[in-house]
């Protein structure tokens, strides 16, 4: 029986409700310091939820992506050739800390060498913007791999686009398949190694680190063309000069919009514990 408040008028249907409530992540047999996915990501926010766990209510509703992907990651896995390793948990004590990574997909490449497959389903925006957070967790799991004796050929992301649609692929830089495969640079060994470990050092270090634009999701500035009138943008630029090229009449006037931390702004569990953001935000009341 569900008694969440922000669920009493929606009327779901239990299946769907059951759906939501299970919690299906498998973080293996042997306790562990800090997952791969932790590593790549912000140190603050890591340490943040754990200090300020219990007071942390996650919005059921915001589990529907999540709860998405994990369907799409058991159809592949159910749908994987039978030579192929999948949904492996690796292992690794590095400086005496334990790191782990459960690789989605290990597509045999040579003897004893496989090619790394992560499954992702993401929007077509983040398809078209800076990757570099999987390439870090693609090489984290080549660097568990090579630790338990493995060889590794290429890191690869298999996509799934929530939001792709065929009447937008003429558009420039607009994905051309709802399924893009991207190829990620593999790093040599040493410079896994010294990642790895620069990063355990920061999730473990006494003082918190910020966090950096990367780990906030900063957005790029904008450029908007504003009615006079309705004091409304009605559209936005990537530059000001296009913005201007559009602002042909005297009734518009050019507008900049600063580059927000979308992550701390919508998505982030812990923004209310983070003196970080917290400080921003009494910084641009202190401007208006």
């Amino acid at each position: 029986m569900i008694d969440d408040p922000e669920l009493i008028d929606l009327a779901l249907p239990q299946s769907l409700l059951n759906y939501l409530q299970q919690d299906n992540y498998d973080s293996g047999s042997i306790p562990v310091d800090i997952s791969a996915t932790k590593l790549k990501d912000s140190p603050r926010i890591s340490r943040l939820w754990s200090m300020h766990k219990d007071k942390i209510k996650v919005p059921f509703l915001n589990k529907g992506y999540a709860k998405l992907g994990e369907a799409w990651h058991k159809a592949m896995e159910e749908s994987a050739p039978e030579s192929w390793i999948c949904e492996k948990r690796f292992y690794a004590d590095v400086d005496g800390k334990i790191i782990s990574g459960a690789i989605d997909a290990l597509e045999p490449a040579g003897k004893n060498t496989y090619n790394i497959i992560d499954y992702k389903l993401m929007s077509t925006y983040k398809a078209q913007t800076d990757l570099n957070e999987f390439e870090q967790q693609l090489n984290i799991y080549a660097f568990l791999l090579r630790e338990n004796g493995y060889e590794v050929d290429g890191l690869f992301v298999s996509a799934v686009l929530r939001d792709w649609s065929a009447n937008k692929v003429n558009q420039e830089g607009y994905p051309k398949t709802q399924f893009p495969v991207f190829v990620m640079e593999k790093w040599n060994d040493k410079e896994a190694e010294d990642y790895v470990k620069r990063r355990i050092k920061m999730h473990t270090s006494e003082e918190i680190p910020l966090c950096t634009d990367q780990d906030r999701w900063m957005s790029e500035p904008k450029y908007a063309v504003v009615s006079e009138k309705t004091k409304k943008a009605i559209k936005l630029y990537d530059t000001y000069e296009s913005a201007l090229a559009h602002q042909s009449k005297s009734t518009f006037y050019v507008e900049k919009r600063q580059a927000e931390p979308m992550r701390c702004k919508r998505f982030c569990d812990v923004a209310p514990y983070c003196d970080q953001y917290q400080a921003e935000l009494v910084a641009e009341e202190l401007q208006k």
